[in-house]
């Protein structure tokens, strides 16, 4: 009677009732909340001392039953066999019980009780699936060593399921096990299991089956014990057609048995007339897709010694706890070329690592992405289940995982979004958080790493954290698509997977093939066909076995010249050629929609024969099914279906996937990308260019500026006719190029933006296009032009009641008025922008205008105002994880501090916003931090090191084209110059900081330089030209608090005061314009007779 439970095994899977419990454990129905798929999950009866004490090569646990479980696991793990179940998972629970999970077979029978339903087909179609699942392991060098009814189970689709590896050995075996009734005499006697005591088990289960009844007498067991080493049962019971087969396998005697499973089924096909296969399809590719691992040893141990190590640190680490130690995480990059065995390496560390109590998260990048962050989306859901987020990053996280609330179990709200560049950094931060959270020792694999584009970015920082983290990275990638990858990952060992040699290619052909005849010569054949290379080397075997009906035979047969002479597309046009002429169809759409194959949508273009051309594909190994989803087995494969479609037919079939992803996935946004380029293939440029918007709009939102630049390269070149999708485009045009500061670029498209809108009366997007313009202008420090656009912008927003846009044009006002050095006006037009912002609750503007009102109180010399604003600021970035912003308020805070004299905190709030700027590759920030760094050193007077962040400064500055902030780095240099009296120089920067900041106008930056001359003319013997000039600068409305206390004070007071009060006095009535004119002039002389 099935028991009943409801209850979590990790937040991953929830039990739903058991299914079967024995001696050393029980087995249940479980949901896996990652998939929503329903597993069985296999638990024994054990609760380790230790936290990963399995894991732990110190331990001195040493409990059987768990070895049992990781020893099926192991076994299991490996073997890819249609006849043998598949596990998926392996963990420890919540009370650190060892459980793993595997494919749940719906209504299972075992053998005996299908059988006794089964007409004699049947029964022999069941005994060669036995037969088969046994040579495959036999093949691998397994022994099963319990083979017993109870472990052969019928599927709902009538397929045999052999189960339970937990006796299972490599090799030969000592030491009695398995179940009485079916162990061989060899067993009981002496304790050593061989291949042929597999066979006697089979045997008596295959008698079971087609006699109705057990051979011998099981009432007492040592009546039993006499039978099984001396009787032999009655045959007359069995048909003609199995009884001299089982006849041999039972024989007491193992040599007398045959020498393996391949000889048994070849001797029941011989005695079945033709009517048994001695090998389908699915089981040769048993054989050659997950063969004995070979050739890589070096290389998997030198990665499990490093997983190992990481998980000792951590167990150490629960006993012994000390603050701040580290795991001695690590990243290694594994390289080589297609086809190599990288996966395969993967795969093994794979279960190395979950055998000894690892996490193990795995991603892949794909060459036809449809979403961003492609890696990260499957690692992210499976991190949230074991570390579970706050409100806030989870929230955030949302863009990878939507169903994040149904996987929390919880309502997750909505969070504000950010601007391009803030949007990409706090993802990014978010998915950062996750692992730094996570105290489990963890293995993080990504594959084709030369596909990952922004995926790369989440990497990079990860990189430079996780030595001091319980995780180790491994990656993989194409050495010949990206051939300088290692490079941009500098932070990862570099690991190359070379070709087989000789000795190996013979190792993997005897995996698959066993010992055939000819063996030196047609090892000598394969390596010299394949190169070397594990993927072509398997597909020569396959091809000769095809060639030669199966794989025993290929040693027997006369080899043919070349079998790769045509490449793998020949090799593969040749399988194509045997497949059912109605399958082309649906694996050519399979191919044109990419690797990973849409079982529903090919059923809705093709009908039902989609479902049959996927099996024929399947069963030729072109097709594989990983983790319940169909996709093509290797790149290879895909190009070369794709190479046999005529091109002028190529657009047709995208047409087709088109449309049909429109039917079946109406608004699915997601699928944007893909049908954006399907379209394109199908020549249709106004369905391209629409879907090509919305992805956009979605790149732009998460930062993702060079897809969304590439898209709106090819978007520009046609003109939509639906004129409210051209709206859009130049929207996008303009915010994709401001971004990217291109802002001339940007201006056309918002000038084009805007003539649309007025024609279209659509105030909204008016208002937009119209700040937009202004932005260019301001970014080109073109501050008269930028105020014109912005209050052309306030009017229409105003007449519109559109609050919030009034509020974002008003803010970008004050900014501007605070730069020209006019802050009666700036500090007006922040004021209402910060009244409209509370009243529409705009988090993410208040944290913006916090900001500023720190400025301006920080600009009259308000500090205690300052601070608070600034961490008021600091609060709401922290609401909304804006990571971007938090840096600008926490370098804001910095520079308070410096001027209040605290240079400790000082220090400490810029070097943490550096920390975040360089981490997130901010270099605007990081920019702003040196300047503040540098401003700090002033007032330290550490001179040498302010004019080398200034300097730092000021490339970054010229690197962005940023007028005015290059105007003022160069004010500053030639500050500090002037005052380490380096005069040349700094007579070099203050003039082109005065020049371009006159320009712009920036009154502030125009004030700093000509305090930097007034320290040039103290040093040059002019004091009292030197009084005129500040007293002027010191009248002047745009001058600051901080500029006094910073630059203008220590420069007063080197002057002699008693002796040029007067003319301090007299400067005081001297228009400070006047005064530029005259010192411009006089270096412009000065250069010219130089």
């Amino acid at each position: 009677m099935m028991q009943t439970t409801s209850r979590e095994v990790t937040r991953r899977y929830t039990l739903l009732h058991r299914l079967g419990a024995g001696s050393m454990g029980e087995v249940y129905a479980a949901i896996d909340r990652l998939t929503g798929t329903r597993v069985a999950l296999k638990r024994v009866y054990y609760a380790p001392l230790d936290v990963f004490t399995a894991a732990d090569p110190d331990s001195s646990a040493d409990d059987d039953l768990r070895r049992l479980l990781a020893n099926e696991f192991r076994v299991l793990a490996s073997l890819r066999h249609p006849n043998i179940i598949s596990v998926l998972d392996y963990g420890f629970d919540a009370q650190l019980f060892p459980f793993y999970t595997m494919d749940l077979l719906e209504d299972p029978r075992t053998i005996l009780e299908a059988g006794r339903g089964y007409s004699l087909a049947q029964r022999l179609q069941a005994f060669t699936q036995m037969l088969q699942a046994l040579a495959y392991l036999h093949r691998r060098g397994i022994l099963h060593r319990d083979l017993k009814p109870a472990n052969v189970l019928i599927d709902s689709h009538d397929v045999v399921r052999l189960l339970d590896f937990g006796l299972a050995a490599q090799g030969s075996a000592q030491g009695i096990s398995g179940t009485l009734p079916y162990m061989p005499p060899e067993v009981i006697l002496h304790g050593s299991a061989s291949l042929q005591s597999d066979l006697f088990s089979l045997g008596l289960i295959a008698y079971e089956l087609f006699a109705g009844r057990f051979p011998f007498s099981a009432e007492r067991t040592n009546d039993l014990l006499d039978q099984l080493l001396q009787a032999m049962p009655d045959l007359e019971p069995l048909p003609e057609n199995v009884c001299g087969v089982i006849a041999r396998l039972l024989m007491k005697d193992p040599s007398d048995r045959y020498a393996d499973a391949d000889a048994a089924l070849a001797a029941l096909a011989a005695q079945s007339g033709g009517t048994i296969a001695v090998e389908s399809h699915s089981t040769r590719e048993s054989l050659l897709q997950a063969a004995q691992f070979i050739g890589r040893q070096i290389e998997l141990n030198q990665l499990s010694h490093q997983m190992d190590q990481i998980v000792k640190a951590v167990n150490h680490a629960a006993r012994e706890p000390q603050p701040d130690a580290g795991y001695g995480g690590g990243a290694v990059l594994v390289g080589g070329e297609s086809g190599v065995g990288k996966s395969r390496l993967l795969d093994e560390l794979r279960t190395h690592a979950l055998l000894n109590g690892a996490l193990v998260l795995r991603g892949r990048c794909v060459a036809e992405s449809a979403q961003p962050f492609q890696l990260w989306r499957e690692i992210v859901r499976r991190l949230i289940l074991e570390e579970s987020p706050n409100d806030v990053d989870a929230g955030v996280l949302r863009e990878l995982v939507p169903d994040i609330s149904e996987l929390l179990g919880r309502t997750i709200p909505p969070v504000p979004g950010l601007g391009a560049s803030s949007a990409q950094a706090r993802l990014v931060e978010a998915i950062l958080r996750l692992f730094q959270a996570m105290p489990r020792p963890t293995l993080l694999i990504l594959e084709d790493l030369q596909w990952a584009g922004e995926s790369l970015m989440p990497l990079r920082q990860l990189l430079a954290l996780c030595d001091r983290l319980p995780l180790l990275i491994v990656g993989s990638y194409r050495s010949e698509d990206a051939p300088t990858l290692p490079s941009k990952l500098s932070g990862m060992r570099h690991l190359t997977l070379a070709r087989f040699t000789l000795d190996e290619t013979a190792q993997l052909m005897t995996a698959i093939l066993g010992s055939p005849r000819r063996q030196h010569a047609l090892v000598d054949y394969l390596h010299q066909e394949s190169e070397g290379n594990a993927f072509f080397l398997v597909e020569v075997i396959r091809t000769l076995a095809e060639e030669a009906g199966n794989l025993r035979s290929i040693g027997s047969r006369t080899l043919p010249e070349h079998v790769i002479a045509g490449g793998i597309t020949q090799i593969v046009a040749r399988r194509l050629g045997r497949l059912p002429a109605e399958a082309l169809p649906t694996l050519k759409l399979a191919a044109v929609g990419g690797r990973a194959v849409d079982e529903r949508l090919l059923r809705h273009i093709v009908g039902d024969e989609a479902q049959n051309g996927l099996r024929a594909a399947l069963d030729a190994a072109i097709l594989e099914v990983v983790d319940a989803e169909w996709r093509f087995a290797h790149d290879r494969l895909r190009d070369a279906v794709l190479a046999l479609i005529p091109p002028n037919e190529l657009p047709a079939y995208h047409r087709g996937i088109a449309e049909g992803l429109e039917a079946i996935y109406p608004e699915n946004t997601d699928l944007a990308y893909v049908l954006s380029d399907h379209w394109r293939e199908a020549g249709d440029r106004e369905n391209e260019t629409y879907y090509a918007v919305i992805v956009m709009e979605h790149r732009l939102a998460l930062g993702i500026l060079n897809e969304a630049s590439r898209m709106l390269d090819r978007a520009l070149l046609y003109t939509p006719r639906d004129p409210q999708v051209q709206l859009r485009l130049y929207k996008m045009a303009g915010e994709i190029y401001y971004f990217l500061g291109k802002a001339s670029l940007s201006a056309e498209a918002y000038a084009d933006c805007l003539k649309l809108a007025q024609r279209l009366n659509d105030e909204d997007a008016v208002g937009r296009a119209l700040e937009g313009l202004g932005n260019t202008a301001y970014a080109q420090s073109n501050f008269d032009l930028a105020l014109d656009w912005y209050e052309q912008s306030l009017q229409r927003r105003r007449a519109n009641e559109d609050s919030r846009g009034i509020a974002s044009t008003l803010h970008f006002i004050s900014m501007l008025h605070r730069f020209r050095g006019d802050y009666e006006k700036s500090r007006q037009a922040l004021e209402e922008s910060v009244m409209l912002r509370r009243q529409v609750n705009d988090v993410r503007g208040l944290g913006d205008s916090y900001y500023q009102l720190g400025i301006h109180a920080r600009l009259r010399g308000d500090y205690p105002a300052a601070i608070a604003f600034l961490r008021q600021g600091v609060e709401m970035r922290r609401s909304i994880a804006d990571g971007r912003g938090l840096s600008d308020d926490l370098n804001n805070l910095g520079i308070v501090y410096t001027l209040i004299g605290d240079y400790e905190q000082a220090e400490s709030s810029l070097l943490e916003s550096m920390k975040q700027r360089s981490t997130t590759d901010d270099l605007r920030g990081v920019a702003s931090c040196r300047n503040s760094l540098a401003e700090l050193d002033l007032v330290r007077r550490q001179t040498g090191a302010a004019i080398r962040s200034f300097s730092i400064a000021l490339g970054i500055w010229q690197g962005a084209q940023d007028g005015w902030n290059i105007a003022n780095s160069h004010a500053s240099v030639g500050y500090v110059q002037a005052c380490a009296g380096e005069v040349l120089s700094a007579k070099y920067h203050l003039y082109e900081g005065l020049v371009t900041a006159q320009r712009i106008p920036a009154l502030f930056i125009v004030l700093k330089a000509l305090i930097g001359w007034a320290q040039v003319m103290i040093h040059e013997g002019q004091a009292m030209q030197a009084a005129m000039l500040l007293g002027s600068v010191e009248r002047h409305p745009a001058m600051t608090a901080q500029l006094r206390q910073i630059y203008f004070d220590p420069v007063r007071a080197a002057l002699d005061m008693s002796a040029h009060a007067d003319d301090y006095e007299s400067g005081r009535t001297l228009s400070i314009e006047g005064l530029i004119a005259m010192i411009l002039d006089s270096q412009k002389r000065a250069d010219q007779t130089g």
